[in-house]
């Protein structure tokens, strides 16, 4: 219910704006940094949407006819959603619009071929992230290259660089993702409120590490106290002397054991055994 609500809002908002150009991006740091690459390249003052694998068809679904052009960047594509996405395609080429797709996942075999019939371009192949592929299709400057580098860090997880860690924990709130790619499109990587935002994620993504530590480390430690108990209660039980049950006769002696069953013959020794 809340998704169609918000699919019914999504489509009003566009046919309101009537955009000349649209960039459907994933959501992450690469997603972003993508689609600020094509941006910078394309120009034509887009509209930015962020959708996933998962979404993507129902994202489509809320673009109303128009005569400009849709660029999908860091976005890759599901087996089972192949059919939406060809009559979703299908739709907006008839409709007038012209679609390019960048992508650097891996897609499902004869993905590319089918989605191709109905866009303008598509083009993937693997990399460290989208944004490089996006930077070699389109153009770039040294800015573009900088952003790059920062994507590849992200979506290789590497995290080495600071600005790679600081976006990360942005990119998971609408509000502070769509800052991020506004101070990105004017050209500055950070800024006190960027670096704000980041530090206080990553100070907070530190201490949940450092928690699960601490917590693993009391598991372990319970884990290997709890392995003595059962090697001492193993012990215990060993000590303690096997006992007959009530119900087993009390004998006078070994004269009143009887034996009731014989397995194979009984061996007997014949001579004298010496010591």
């Amino acid at each position: 219910m809340l998704s169609g609500v918000s699919s019914a809002l999504a489509a009003l908002r566009l046919r309101l704006r009537r955009p000349k150009m649209l960039i459907i991006a994933h959501g992450d740091v690469d997603g972003v940094i993508s689609a600020v690459i094509a941006a910078r390249a394309l120009g034509d003052d887009p509209t930015f949407l962020f959708s996933g694998p998962r979404s993507i068809h129902r994202t489509l679904a809320t673009i109303p006819p128009g005569s400009g052009r849709i660029v999908l960047v860091d976005i890759g594509v599901n087996a089972n959603r192949l059919d939406q996405l060809e009559r979703q395609l299908k739709r907006l080429r008839e409709s007038g619009w012209s679609v390019m797709w960048i992508d650097h996942h891996q897609w499902p075999e004869g993905a590319v071929e089918r989605l191709s019939k109905y866009a303008d371009r598509v083009v993937v192949r693997p990399a460290p992230s989208a944004a490089r592929v996006v930077l070699e299709e389109l153009g770039g400057d040294g800015y573009g290259r900088e952003l790059v580098k920062i994507a590849d860090d992200a979506d290789t997880a590497a995290y080495r660089t600071e600005l790679a860690r600081m976006y990360r924990p942005l990119t998971r709130i609408r509000s502070r993702r769509e800052y991020l790619l506004r101070r990105l499109l004017e050209g500055r990587l950070s800024d006190p409120k960027i670096a704000e935002w980041g530090t206080e994620s990553v100070d907070t993504e530190k201490k949940a590490v450092e928690e699960a530590r601490r917590l693993s480390a009391l598991v372990a430690e319970e884990e290997a106290r709890l392995r003595r108990l059962e090697e001492e209660r193993e012990r215990v039980l060993l000590s303690i002397p096997n006992i007959l049950h009530e119900s087993v006769p009390e004998g006078r002696d070994e004269s009143d054991n009887v034996p009731v069953r014989y397995w194979g013959r009984p061996r007997v020794w014949r001579g004298h055994l010496e010591r």
